[in-house]
């Protein structure tokens, strides 16, 4: 039988629970989701090595936001397609410059097919998960698709992109509500994000089309977050590391914590070895899959001794 999950009525609730600082929670509370044991699972991954409270599905937004990434790409003529790269290329350009390039992509978004067989792979994707933890003992989260341009303050060019990409966000959005409807899960909804950058701005050079974009992207990220502190659910003991990452327990993730991670995956210590040197296990989880010591803990360490990851973004919804 799935624990039961339900909207939080009040937004003082939310807030009241989004600042307490106490980590532990006891057996059978009602806690929000960025504060249980949850695992962000995805399509094809063996669910039957996952014992979590929560398995958070965003294979729609992530799906999403690779094709999105994908069509930036060549209409903003970046390198690559990351975030990263389009900002570089947003920033070489000029006011006009940046104006065709909105409008070259608000034309490639109609009737779009790569956008169109993105939507299909985003629903059969959260479908498959769906289906794959029906016999699970934990309560399912779905995180909806957003706007790629919500942030961007109102204008006739950002409003013209913002409505087509709008036809592709309220498809998947509408054909995943049916899916959890029928599987008895719940939807995170991601609210749009405050507008916080202005195209006017931008023309007159009052903000720079990187740190722009940067503003929206973080804006973006926070309303994602804030969306799932809006839920609520029926969770078991569970108690957070201090710091994720960080086995010995001295605050900062290291060079050392990289090795114990590798052990761990390469089987060279077993759980039984790291709790008899003292080492804290629940940090080794960090990327929130359900699975320790995995190669996506382990790149995520790496992100954060190469400084490409800040280090309390690790064990987060990110």
């Amino acid at each position: 039988m799935k624990k039961s999950v339900k909207s939080i009525v009040s937004l003082v609730s939310a807030l009241a629970m989004v600042s307490t600082s106490a980590m532990a929670v006891s057996a059978a509370a009602v806690t929000t989701v960025d504060k249980t044991d949850y695992a962000s699972v995805s399509a094809g991954q063996d669910l039957s090595k996952i014992d979590a409270d929560v398995l958070l599905v965003q294979s729609a937004t992530k799906k999403m936001e690779e094709a999105a990434l994908v069509l930036l790409k060549d209409t903003f003529g970046a390198e690559k397609a990351t975030k990263n790269s389009i900002m570089n290329a947003a920033a070489a350009m000029d006011a006009d410059e940046l104006k065709a390039a909105v409008e070259s992509t608000t034309a490639a978004m109609e009737a779009n097919e790569a956008l169109k067989a993105a939507v299909e792979e985003a629903v059969a994707e959260v479908e498959e998960i769906v289906k794959a933890a029906a016999d699970k003992d934990a309560a399912l989260v779905i995180t909806s698709v957003y706007n790629p341009f919500d942030g961007f303050t109102s204008s006739p060019v950002v409003d013209a992109a913002k409505a087509a990409a709008q036809v592709y966000v309220d498809e998947v959005n509408a054909k995943i509500a049916v899916i959890a409807k029928d599987a008895g899960a719940q939807i995170a909804e991601v609210e749009a994000p405050k507008d916080v950058v202005s195209v006017e701005d931008i023309k007159n050079n009052k903000v720079s089309i990187a740190d722009a974009m940067t503003e929206v992207a973080e804006s973006q990220k926070e309303a994602k977050n804030d969306s799932l502190t809006k839920i609520e659910v029926e969770a078991e003991e569970f108690v957070a590391p201090e710091q994720w990452g960080d086995f010995n327990g001295d605050g900062e993730v290291k060079a050392v914590d990289l090795v114990i991670m590798l052990q761990g995956n390469l089987g060279i210590l077993s759980e039984a070895d790291f709790e008899a040197k003292g080492y804290d296990l629940g940090a080794a989880d960090v990327d929130r899959d359900g699975v320790k010591f995995s190669d996506g803990d382990i790149a995520m360490v790496k992100k954060v001794l190469l400084e490409d990851l800040n280090k309390s973004d690790l064990g987060r919804l990110v």
